[in-house]
């Protein structure tokens, strides 16, 4: 049954926070998918959805915050501190928090950046915050599954356990050789079909779709709609694997692009 918001939702929320019942708030919420978490907050006050956000943990919020309109969020992150942002930053896929981040005043950008804890996570938002805007590297996500050419399948299931714990979802393995230049992709089937000494170059598959960090988002977009893609493949100059762009990714630059040309054709700057 699809979500919808009634006038009784929104007054039983306004309820609950007037009377700073936190336990009645949460298990409301517990039961909401946070897309519709996010369209709740839009529909009510600002204090009162600030209230909310700082109530719920940050592995829920964090993915409340990218639904929420920008000047919603915007007004959101004005009345939390460094530390309460890079809490919400960490909950997220490094394409989300480099999205959050640089809607950031410099200044703002530091201090939540100084608060994150994980250096790796850290490093991996500065590297997508230096890539032209709507282009591939700006698009994309750090987080993959890959193997090596000449590992053998045990060796491969193995990292497979370690990295997928990073990725949400795993639409692909990807194999690059020692360069970690991208060579192809392996199904996870003949993986768990062939021999465990099998190596992955003698079932790996060569054949594969792929952009490079500069190509404008437009044509990643034409690409996955063309061949019916996922998830896509990001290399840089020399062909190794950078990140990949995932079907959401997509759908929310065309939406973002959509927007932008109806603000232009009605002339809103």
């Amino acid at each position: 049954m699809a979500f919808e918001i009634t006038k009784e939702l929104i007054e039983n929320v306004a309820i609950l926070i007037e009377n700073r019942n936190d336990k009645g708030l949460s298990s409301l919420f517990s039961e909401m998918h946070y897309a519709d978490i996010a369209e709740v907050l839009e529909e009510i006050s600002f204090d009162e959805a600030v209230y909310i956000i700082k109530l719920l943990d940050s592995e829920t919020t964090s993915d409340i915050l990218i639904e929420l309109h920008e000047d919603v969020r915007e007004k959101i992150f004005d009345q939390l501190t460094a530390k309460e942002i890079a809490e919400e930053v960490e909950e997220l896929d490094s394409d989300d928090a480099a999205d959050i981040i640089g809607e950031l005043s410099e200044e703002r950008q530091e201090a939540v950046m100084s608060q994150i804890e994980d250096e790796e996570h850290v490093k991996e938002i500065e590297e997508l915050l230096t890539y032209a805007e709507n282009s591939a590297g700006s698009l994309m996500a750090k987080e993959l599954v890959k193997v090596n050419l000449n590992w053998t399948l045990a060796e491969c299931v193995e990292e497979i356990r370690e990295q997928a714990e990073n990725v949400d979802r795993v639409y692909s393995v990807y194999v690059v050789d020692n360069k970690n230049r991208l060579k192809g992709i392996v199904a996870l089937k003949s993986i768990i079909l062939s021999p465990a000494t099998t190596k992955v170059e003698a079932i790996y598959n060569p054949d594969i779709q792929e952009v490079t960090t500069y190509t404008p988002g437009e044509e990643v977009a034409q690409m996955m709609n063309k061949y019916g893609l996922v998830a896509l493949p990001v290399v840089d100059a020399l062909g190794r694997l950078m990140g990949r762009i995932t079907i959401d990714d997509v759908v929310e630059f065309i939406k973002d692009e959509a927007d932008r040309d109806y603000q232009l054709l009605s002339g809103i700057s």
